[in-house]
Formats: C-alpha cells, sequence, structure tokens
C-alpha cells in the first residue's frame, strides 16, 4: 500500500482531463456546425476546404455578373426592337412617297416625319445604356480612305436656270416635259415632245461647233431643221430659243462623252398666271385681289379647245377667258349669318363658278385663310409680331402670318386667338374687341377645279385649273362682328360678282439633269470616310482568370445603317430609300441576332456556374462541416468515460482515507 503517491487517482485524472479536451472539442463542433474549426483540426481538409470556398464564392458572383449580361442585351434588343419600327414606318412613308400622284409638297410633309424618325434612331444609338454603361458607345473617328478606281461623270448638261415668254405662236411647241439628248459620232441634237403632240428634233450639232473651245455649248433654236416650218415665225426666226450647255470632264475623250451624255435630258415646266379684278356688283364696291395663278394646262386647253374668237391670248394683257355670254361669276355657296358666335363653329367653304373658254364650268371653293397685320408697336408683341435684332443690335419688328381654314371658323380663329400662344393668335383680342393700331389683311385662297375633264398637250387631262386669292383689308377701328358683317356683305350667296381677267405673259422654265450612272472617267480618289469601331467587352462568367464569355458587335449609327442622308424629297430619292431601309433592317436584324444568341448563351452559362457552384458546395460541406450524427455518438460516449472515470477517481481517493485509519 503507497502512502507517498496514489498512482490510481492521478491515473484516473489524466485520464479524467484527456476526456474533458475531446468533449471540449466535440462541444465546439456541435455548436459551430464545422469539425474543422482551426488547422489543427486537419490541416489538409482545411486547405481543400478553402480552395473550394474560393470556387463556389466566385461562382456565385459570376452568376451574378451574368444576370447582369443578361440585363444588358436585353436592352440592347429592346432598343433595336424599337429601332426596327421605326425603319419600317420609314418604309411605308418612302412607299407613300414614290407614289407619282403626290406633288413636292406633300413630299415634303412626308420628308418631315422621315427626318424626325431618323433624328430619333440616332439618339437610341447615342443614348441608350445600361448601368450608365452607353451600349453603342461613341467610338467614332474620320479617316481618309483610298478609293481605288472611281467612276466619275466626262459629261452632263450645265443648262443655267432661264426662262422664255410663251406666246401665241410657241404655247403648243415648247415641250410638254423634257428635251432628250442625243449624242454620237456625228455630234449632239435634242429631241422633244410638244404640248401638240408633235415630234420634234434639231439639227446635228457637229463636233466642229459642240467642243470645249466653243464651251459645250449652243443654242437650240439656231438648229431647229427647216422642214419643222411651224418653228419659224413669218420672218423665219425660231419661236423659241434657249442656250443648251454641258459640262465636260478636262480629259473626257469622244468616246466618253457620248456615253456620259447620250439619252440625258433637259428639264422643262410652263406656266402662266393671271391679274384678276373683283368687283361686287350689288354696292359696286371692288375688293383688292392678289390675282390668280393659271396653270398652263388649263391656258393651253383654253387656247386649243375654244373656238377661234374665244381663244385663250398668250399676249393680249386684257384678254378675257370667260365666255362673253355669260361673263358674272355666281356665288352658289357660302355662310350667311350676322352672328359671331356661330361665325365661329361655321365651316362652311365659299364657293363660286363661273364658265372658261375651252374648259367649261370652272369652280372655285375656297381652303385656307392667311392673315397678316401691320403693326409695328412694341406693344402689341405677345400678338403676332416679335422684336428681333440685325447683326448692328438694332431692334426691328416682323409680322407672322396665321393660316386657318377657309371659312368663317378658321376666319375667326385668324383674327382672335389665344393670347400667349403665336400660333393661333391674330389681329383682335377677345378681351377689348380690337387691337389694331395699324390695320392688317385678310386673304382667302380658292381653288379653282373644272366640272369635267378637259384635254391638253398630247392628250393629257386635268381638273385642276389654278387658284385665286381675295383681299379684304382690316381697319384700326375694325371689331370682330364689323369684320363679319364686311365678309357676309362681300360674299353673300345672292351677290353676283364680275370676273374680269388681265393676263400677263406667260413663261417656261428649263433646268437640267443628268444619268449620273453614265459615268466613264476612272479616277483614283482620296474620300473621308465616317467610321465606328467594333464594341467588345467581356462577361466574367466563372471563379477563374479565363473564365470569359466575350461579347462583340458593330457600333450603329444611321451611318452605319447607310441612312445619313436619306429622305423622301423626290420620287427618285423615295425609291432609293426603300432600298436603303431594306438594307438598314438586315443590320439591325443581324445585330438582333447577335444579341439573341448571346443571351441564350450566357443563360446556359448561368445555369452551370449556379450547378457547378451547387455540387462543389456539397462536396466541401463533406470536409468542413460536421456531421451531428457522428459527432454525437462520440461526444455521448466521452460523456459516458467522464463520468466512469469521476467515479473511479472517487474510488481512487479513498486508498488514503484508509492509510490513515491503519494508522489511528
Amino acid at each position: 500500500m503507497v502512502i507517498s503517491h496514489n498512482m490510481k487517482a492521478m491515473n484516473a485524472n489524466r485520464q479524467m482531463k484527456i476526456l474533458s479536451s475531446h468533449k471540449a472539442k466535440d462541444t465546439e463542433k456541435l455548436s459551430s456546425g464545422y469539425k474543422i474549426n482551426r488547422a489543427a483540426d486537419n490541416a489538409a481538409g482545411l486547405s481543400i476546404s478553402e480552395k473550394m470556398r474560393k470556387q463556389i464564392r466566385g461562382l456565385d458572383r459570376a452568376a451574378r455578373n451574368i444576370e447582369d449580361g443578361i440585363g444588358y442585351v436585353q436592352v440592347a434588343d429592346g432598343a433595336l426592337h424599337e429601332v426596327h419600327d421605326m425603319l419600317q414606318r420609314i418604309n411605308e412613308l418612302a412607299v407613300q412617297a414614290a407614289n407619282g400622284t403626290n406633288s413636292p409638297t406633300d413630299r415634303e410633309h412626308i420628308n418631315q416625319e422621315v427626318q424626325q424618325i431618323k433624328g430619333e434612331i440616332e439618339r437610341i444609338f447615342v443614348t441608350t445604356s445600361f448601368n450608365e454603361r452607353k451600349i453603342w458607345e461613341d467610338t467614332e473617328y474620320i479617316s481618309l480612305k483610298l478609293v481605288g478606281e472611281v467612276a466619275v461623270q466626262a459629261a452632263s448638261p450645265k443648262t443655267p436656270y432661264t426662262s422664255k415668254t410663251v406666246t401665241n405662236a410657241n404655247y403648243d411647241k415648247i415641250s410638254s416635259n423634257h428635251y432628250t439628248v442625243k449624242v454620237n459620232d456625228s455630234g449632239v441634237r435634242l429631241s422633244w415632245t410638244g404640248y401638240n403632240g408633235k415630234n420634234y428634233e434639231t439639227d446635228v450639232v457637229g463636233w466642229d461647233v459642240f467642243n470645249q473651245q466653243n464651251g459645250w455649248e449652243f443654242q437650240i433654236g439656231d438648229y431647229f431643221k427647216p422642214t419643222d416650218t411651224d418653228l419659224f415665225d413669218s420672218a423665219g426666226n425660231p419661236v423659241f430659243d434657249f442656250p443648251v450647255s454641258f459640262a465636260v470632264a478636262s480629259d473626257a475623250q469622244k468616246s466618253d462623252i457620248i456615253a456620259a451624255l447620250d439619252n440625258t435630258i433637259v428639264s422643262s415646266w410652263p406656266y402662266t398666271s393671271m391679274n384678276v379684278s373683283f368687283e361686287d356688283t350689288n354696292t359696286g364696291r371692288e375688293m383688292s385681289t392678289s390675282g390668280a395663278s393659271i396653270s398652263y394646262a388649263a391656258a393651253y386647253a383654253s387656247r386649243a379647245n375654244a373656238g377661234a374668237n374665244k381663244q385663250f391670248d398668250f399676249e393680249n394683257g386684257n384678254d378675257p377667258y370667260i365666255e362673253p355670254s355669260n361673263r358674272n361669276c355666281n356665288m352658289i355657296n357660302g355662310p350667311n349669318t350676322s352672328s359671331v358666335a356661330t361665325a365661329k363653329n361655321d365651316t362652311q367653304p365659299w364657293v363660286f363658278e363661273f364658265d372658261m373658254d375651252g374648259i367649261g364650268r370652272v369652280t372655285g371653293t375656297s381652303q385656307s385663310i392667311n392673315y397678316w397685320g401691320n403693326d409695328r408697336d412694341q406693344d402689341d408683341y405677345d400678338y403676332w409680331w416679335y422684336w428681333v435684332k440685325d447683326s448692328q443690335g438694332h431692334a426691328y419688328k416682323t409680322s407672322k402670318t396665321h393660316y386657318a381654314d377657309g371659312n368663317l371658323q378658321g376666319l375667326m380663329a385668324a383674327l382672335t386667338g389665344k393670347k400667349g400662344s403665336p400660333d393661333v393668335e391674330g389681329l383682335l383680342t377677345p378681351a377689348n374687341g380690337g387691337d389694331c393700331d395699324s390695320g392688317g389683311t385678310i386673304e382667302i385662297n380658292f381653288n379653282l377645279q373644272a366640272d369635267n375633264d378637259y384635254t391638253y398637250g398630247n392628250g393629257q387631262q386635268s381638273k385642276y385649273v389654278g387658284s385665286y386669292h381675295l383681299r379684304l383689308n382690316v381697319s384700326p377701328s375694325d371689331t370682330e362682328q364689323s369684320i363679319l358683317d364686311k365678309i357676309k356683305s362681300a360674299l353673300n350667296g345672292n351677290t353676283v360678282i364680275d370676273l374680269q381677267t388681265s393676263s400677263s405673259p406667260g413663261s417656261y422654265y428649263h433646268n437640267n439633269h443628268t444619268d449620273y450612272h453614265r459615268s466613264l472617267i476612272i479616277v483614283k480618289d482620296l474620300r473621308p470616310e465616317e467610321k465606328y469601331d467594333n464594341i467588345n467587352l467581356s462577361i466574367h462568367s466563372g471563379a477563374n482568370v479565363i473564365d470569359k464569355i466575350p461579347i462583340e458587335y458593330e457600333c450603329l449609327r444611321l451611318a452605319t445603317l447607310g441612312m445619313r442622308n436619306t429622305n423622301v424629297l423626290t420620287e427618285d430619292t423615295a425609291v432609293r430609300t426603300i432600298d436603303e431601309v431594306s438594307g438598314a433592317l438586315q443590320i439591325v436584324s443581324r445585330q438582333r441576332s447577335i444579341f439573341g444568341a448571346y443571351q441564350n448563351r450566357l443563360e446556359h452559362a448561368y445555369a452551370i456556374d449556379k450547378n457547378t457552384s451547387e455540387n462543389t458546395q456539397s462536396s466541401e460541406s463533406k470536409i468542413r462541416d460536421t456531421n451531428i450524427a457522428d459527432q454525437m455518438v462520440h461526444y455521448t460516449n466521452i460523456s459516458i468515460l467522464e463520468q466512469s472515470g469521476s467515479a473511479i477517481l472517487a474510488q481512487a481517493n479513498q486508498s488514503n482515507n484508509l492509510v490513515r485509519s491503519l494508522l489511528s
């Protein structure tokens, strides 16, 4: 029996300490959920786990990157969707403008919408962004590009804009359309079809005349064929004449000039006009007019179709074009009210009719009303007049003209508009009944149409006769009511108007254009070129350096779509616009396809990242996370051993008590 050392107790105590240490670690693992809480727990496992954690967190961040990339291409595709719609609208407008029934004014109005749509397309390309990053960033630069062999115009008509008087002798010999240039080895000649339907052709202008020394120019009248006797007056002079000239490249050969000029054209358009006196026979009062514009076709028909004693005379300054038996113009319709309130809602046009030689019954219908004021006082700047400064800084006043529908409602709108809105303000204001310091002028515009088609030129037909403008003066003392009374008196349905005419000699104008596809001289040329770099960005799609998805696409602008100068102002440019829009649609469709393909790829990449992250997380969990079931078994085992150890330690401590009892 040992007294100095209680070995059993010491051994039991040591074991108890070991068990306490294990139990503390088990408690830590159970409470933290990790079986590796420090490197000492599992050095190799910790290293593997941290590498896996790097990959997992990188993949999760990459998945969010991909989501941003998907949002980026979706924004781009949405913008291009709108561009697609706008290009389709331009195509629709181009097809409309290409129709031959449109006038230049019609095409100008159509072109205004085309230009606005183009501006919006360019704005989309410049401003569309995702997270403040412009999708089509500005990478424009101008460079000089060597354009290899470029075809340039060898020769083209350059006839200046000139005019000649239409006379009784030439009114039906001038061209009803244009003059065609014919060129061959013998020289140059012009051919045309007159309003009389006859085909004319000049003699050949030989190369001894048509050359650089003579400025590539000749007078058409010098080469009328003697057999075309109707092209000469009684004195043997040509009934019309004008110079025809050409621009020819200095190094052009005869063959180049022939190919460039043959079948080009010199254009021509005739017109005539009238000065008209407008008198109210009930009162004997004569009203101011700005004359009538009579279509040349109508004047020609009157001359050609009327009887010998009734023909329109291009040279007589007081030639009536109304049937002598029916000189009066009859007002057959028009608003007839004395009520200002009624007038402001009356939309009836004024209509009058008369007979015209060679045309038949003609009807004039009011189309619009113009108003402009004479005031020049600064206190009226809130209404129709505004102040500007010239280059020397001197202030002066200019007036605006108001346009309204050709009826009483339009008249009232022109006279009394809404203060503060210059587009609708007029002469009078409702507040005081009048604000007319110096008066003004009302002009009612009538459109003249034949009741039936008339024939002119080479079997062509039309109903359009021209236009007529009636002016009424407004004095400073006028009010809405007094002006309405003037209109009622002047344009009463029972009033008979005597329309006397005074003709001024008409003129025809000629100019030129040419077929620029006949360019034959080849030169080398440097031209400025508007260029845009392709746009490149990459989506970091994984946890590693090489995990990138590159996105590359073309920087879009109107220039890259080939629509920088697109317009529909003429039939030719409208047709060309249809082709330009077709090319632009292909470019936009190609880029939308690219964005769609990128979106599909990014969605697959997102799915791969999320799947890889999940599986790697599972593997990392096996290394790093506590297995609760196993750990609890171990913890319970340690607890049992700890309790047993406590009992053994207690028994071992009883040995010293036994020795003490023996000594006592």
